[in-house]
């Protein structure tokens, strides 16, 4: 196991339009995965219906992390890891 594992953006987004129609794309998700989080992470993208993924090389963590390459999610997507830190209420009482 690598003590420094390479960091991935991973862009997602599934297209909205029809015959007659212009296509659009509909970004969902924006989010940085470690190598060994990559299947898992495509896995939900799956279940949750996603069609394409765009996958780029940002180098190991610690260059990542070092250099702050943590950039804005694209416009209309949101990172999946923000839903795990959204508790509901109901948790709290």
């Amino acid at each position: 196991m690598d003590n420094d594992p390479i960091i991935w953006r991973c862009v997602s987004w599934k297209n909205s339009g029809g015959p007659g129609q212009f296509y659009h794309r509909q970004y969902l998700f924006d989010d940085l995965v470690s190598t060994d989080s990559l299947l898992r992470y495509i896995k939900e993208l799956e279940i949750r219906g996603i069609e394409d993924v765009k996958l780029e090389r940002k180098g190991p963590m610690s260059f990542v992390m070092q250099n702050n390459l943590n950039p804005k999610p694209r416009p209309g997507a949101k990172r999946m890891s923000e839903e795990k830190k959204n508790h509901k209420l109901e948790e709290y009482q």
